[in-house]
């Protein structure tokens, strides 16, 4: 029986990599991310999270780009992974599109998950733009930061604390869900690969086509500092938004951090 796993997060997580690397390393895998045409499923995730979708368009989204996909399963595959991180916004239905699912819920500190975006460029030129004038482009952060006048750096956290909360909503009914850290994947010992692993009972493989140590669809322009180098505003600011869910998660813990974020303490 194939077995199916979804990996679920904010982007910008490495789900590229885990596609990559379980398509590549091991046989009878079928492990994707994004797949390609994936605009619809974007969208409908979006708009789905705003109140203004139906379930049942979801999974008929899903069919409609992924049909082509599933067909490829033959008895013989032993695990169909999908990494692709907007469908975080289909727990509601998951269980609809498979037998009792994996699900992979990545978590990345809110801090360098915003300086990565930044670095892909999802705050400048065409994606800016169409984020801007095209509905249901860009998740409905206001959810999180309300009223208030945010920068890019405060749209990029309320996405973090919006697409995260959901995943830890929604995700528990789920038997087979799991919480996995963005750096004990790609940290010392890969402890969140090896966990992963375990779980689709496949043997980790530190070395292969595809390892660990590889770095796939890297950030490269450069826009943004580690949090080190933020201007204090930007720090108070995005401590403002995800706090406290980022220090449930263990993140902002640094007294480093806690002095940019409280001077008066």
């Amino acid at each position: 029986m194939t077995r199916t796993a979804f990996v679920v997060s904010t982007g910008r997580t490495g789900t590229l990599f885990l596609a990559e690397y379980f398509q590549n390393n091991y046989d009878h895998v079928i492990a994707l991310h994004e797949p390609f045409p994936s605009y619809v499923t974007a969208w409908c995730a979006n708009a789905y999270l705003a109140g203004a979708l139906p379930k049942w368009a979801l999974t008929a989204s899903y069919h409609l780009e992924r049909d082509h996909i599933l067909r490829r399963i033959t008895p013989q595959t032993r695990l169909y992974l999908d990494a692709t991180w907007w469908l975080s916004s289909f727990l509601d239905v998951l269980d609809r599109l498979a037998d009792d699912p994996v699900i992979f819920h990545v978590v990345r500190d809110p801090r360098e998950f915003v300086r990565s975006a930044h670095n892909k460029g999802s705050h400048s030129g065409w994606k800016r733009l169409v984020n801007m004038t095209v509905p249901y482009t860009y998740p409905p952060v206001r959810r999180v930061s309300g009223s208030r006048r945010v920068s890019s750096v405060g749209k990029s956290a309320a996405k973090w604390v919006l697409i995260n909360q959901y995943i830890a909503d929604h995700a528990k009914r789920y038997p087979h869900y799991h919480l996995i850290k963005f750096e004990d994947i790609f940290g010392e010992g890969n402890t969140g690969l090896r966990c992963m692993c375990d779980v689709l009972n496949l043997p980790y493989l530190e070395s292969g086509e595809v390892s660990p140590s590889e770095k796939l669809n890297p950030g490269r322009q450069k826009k943004m500092d580690r949090w080190q180098q933020w201007p204090a505003e930007h720090c108070r600011e995005l401590h403002e938004i995800t706090a406290p869910l980022m220090q449930e998660y263990g993140y902002g813990l640094e007294s480093e951090w806690l002095e940019k974020t409280h001077p008066s303490r």
